[in-house]
């Protein structure tokens, strides 16, 4: 540690000496050839102090690092924009020591093409790569296996003056569990950890009953009695579940604002409300952070975006705020993971990272926390001024007819997090609980403000009920007459129409001389109640309800039928459905059809008797 200060400052002191040299990568394929650099210069191994590396592969073609590159301190390396970067030696950025370390860093050490659904064996070396890495950034890291080489993180953290909390990985896979159990108390026993955690989200994905859970932590305590030893999963099963609370020697919980759809804005309150919320029932047990974090890019989750600079500002408010309160905390993670992206989280499970990922770059903006950057309290609500208006509930923003967004809302005169609102759609006759059954309930924002995605695009009306976060009758389909006597406010919407209908036009039938018979199909009303029906005709083709002659067949959708009368014999019509809702007239396709000709003049024929 002492040695690599010294390196450090060294080259604080003397980054200034060196001559500024640009080496840029233009061509595809591997690093060492010189053919890919301008003037086929290749930078040296160690990239000395202002001198900086640009890979720009050309076209499509990728930048392939086949060798060991360090870059030091006081020297830049460029990635541009959507080009590609295959790391098959090594890649290390010499850091500067930083003026702040985290609590932990959640640790993974896998490279691309690694996986751990594919029991991908990870080397020692690499291990070792990856921890010096991060040994100075942060106090300890915690590992999420004991098995596939991941029970060297241990041995190797502590040769870097790391404490670790080993995990043993625990699905529904027994004989597996057994061996992650076995190794963990392997290494335990070789003073190779700090604190044993049996299982991460077990209970949160169902691998594993609570009383098998409890069985693990239990075994694992017995083998290790100097050693605290916990589970890790989110914070709702330690609220849930307080055996699982005293069955833990330490409450490894996690919290992730962006899961539940909290904006960049709010995700420290929430962070902070939980926390406090924890200790009512941690039992006098210390409570550690074990997961939090934001993802750089990737899908939304409702008013949760991923950026990088959302990132970089849940990174420095978290901190702040876990420096403020002296709470313990592994961040999640240390780096961006490509197998993550093939799971269920999509695109942004790639993305988690504080560096790129195979040990990378800092991310943008990441570096504020190192450089000891802390904000004052942003977690910390005025109440006195939330509660002086009366409850209330309306609608900020509702998608027009036909179009496919989120309802937006605003709450007024109530504690957010002790509230949440229950969104309703008529459709069919009937009121439906959005944005699903299994979730009819929408979470407030830190000021009030609500997010629902209805998905229905066609339904005229909107319903939300303001309703205490503690509502919980049972079953997933909650009927609305219950939700209304529950609500402590209410609001609705009428959606004007903005889409006309949908229907056909039947063939004309039955003709005769001055009459036919023809009417339509009304497949959908448009989002709007139909107001007038019928068919209209001419003999000139293109007719409509302003100039031509029609019909008037009731109103509403489905099925109906229509007489044309006062036609000419022997002439060509053209006629079409037309069905009428607020948002205008919609026709269905044109039909043509010829009326009978007219009957000869009748002939009196006199009769003669032939005798």
């Amino acid at each position: 540690m002492k040695k690599l200060l010294f390196i450090s400052l060294i080259l604080l002191i003397v980054n200034s000496a060196f001559t500024q040299v640009t080496y840029t990568f233009t061509g595809t394929g591997n690093w060492t050839d010189t053919a890919n650099w301008e003037n086929g210069f290749v930078p040296p191994g160690v990239l000395l102090p202002g001198s900086t590396i640009i890979i720009n592969p050309a076209g499509n073609g990728e930048c392939v690092l086949n060798k060991p590159q360090t870059i030091t301190y006081g020297a830049t390396f460029i990635l541009q924009p959507d080009k590609k970067l295959k790391i098959t030696g090594s890649l290390f950025m010499a850091p500067v020591i930083p003026l702040y370390k985290l609590h932990g860093l959640g640790f993974s050490p896998y490279y691309d093409g690694q996986n751990p659904g594919f029991q991908s064996q990870i080397s020692e070396q690499q291990i070792a790569y990856l921890i010096q890495r991060v040994a100075l950034y942060t106090n300890w890291i915690r590992s999420y296996g004991s098995t596939h080489g991941l029970e060297k993180i241990g041995v190797n953290a502590h040769r870097q003056d790391l404490k670790v909390a080993a995990g043993a990985w625990l699905d529904s896979n027994m004989a597996n569990n057994q061996t992650e159990i076995a190794n963990l108390i392997s290494m335990g026993l070789a003073g190779e950890i700090d604190v044993a955690v049996v299982g991460s989200e077990v209970l949160l994905r169902g691998d594993l009953t609570k009383s098998q859970l409890i069985g693990y932590i239990t075994q694992v305590k017995a083998a290790l009695p100097n050693i605290p030893v916990t589970t890790a999963d989110i914070y709702q099963t330690f609220l849930s579940h307080p055996d699982l609370v005293s069955a833990v020697d330490v409450l490894y919980v996690h919290i992730y604002p962006f899961w539940e759809r909290k904006s960049i804005n709010c995700a420290t309150y929430l962070i902070d409300k939980v926390y406090t919320n924890l200790q009512t029932i941690s039992q006098g047990k210390e409570i550690v952070v074990a997961e939090t974090g934001w993802p750089s890019e990737g899908e939304s989750e409702g008013l949760a975006v991923p950026s990088p600079v959302n990132a970089s500002t849940f990174f420095l408010h978290f901190t702040s705020w876990a420096k403020t309160k002296q709470v313990k905390y592994f961040y999640f993670e240390a780096f961006d993971e490509t197998w993550k992206g093939t799971t269920r989280e999509g695109l942004r499970g790639a993305h988690w990272g504080i560096w790129e990922k195979n040990a990378g770059v800092l991310k943008p903006g990441m570096d504020s926390v190192f450089n000891g950057v802390t904000i004052s309290d942003n977690w910390i609500l005025d109440t006195a001024a939330i509660l002086a208006d009366t409850p209330s509930i309306a609608f900020t923003f509702v998608p027009p007819l036909g179009v496919q967004q989120d309802v937006q809302g605003i709450v007024k005169g109530v504690l957010p997090f002790d509230y949440k609102v229950a969104v309703y759609i008529y459709a069919n006759c009937g009121w439906y609980p959005k944005p699903t059954y299994a979730e009819p309930f929408t979470l407030l924002q830190c000021d009030g403000s609500f997010i629902c995605h209805i998905n229905d695009i066609y339904e005229t009306i909107l319903r939300a009920y303001l309703l205490p976060v503690s509502f919980n009758p049972g079953g997933n389909s909650i009927p609305i007459e219950v939700a209304e006597q529950n609500a402590i406010a209410m609001t609705e919407v009428l959606r004007p129409a903005t889409f006309v209908a949908n229907l056909i036009t039947y063939d004309a039938n039955n003709i005769t001389q001055t009459t036919a018979e023809s009417g339509g199909n009304i497949t959908c009303d448009g989002g709007a109640a139909i107001t007038a029906r019928g068919v209209c005709w001419n003999t000139t083709g293109d007719p409509n309800i302003t100039a031509d002659l029609k019909t008037s067949d009731g109103s509403g959708i489905g099925f109906f039928y229509s007489n044309i009368t006062g036609l000419n014999p022997n002439t060509t019509y053209y006629v079409k459905a037309y069905a009428t809702n607020s948002a205008g007239t919609a026709y269905g396709s044109e039909k043509i059809f010829t009326t009978a000709s007219a009957l000869p003049p009748h002939r009196h024929i006199k009769k003669v008797l032939i005798e």
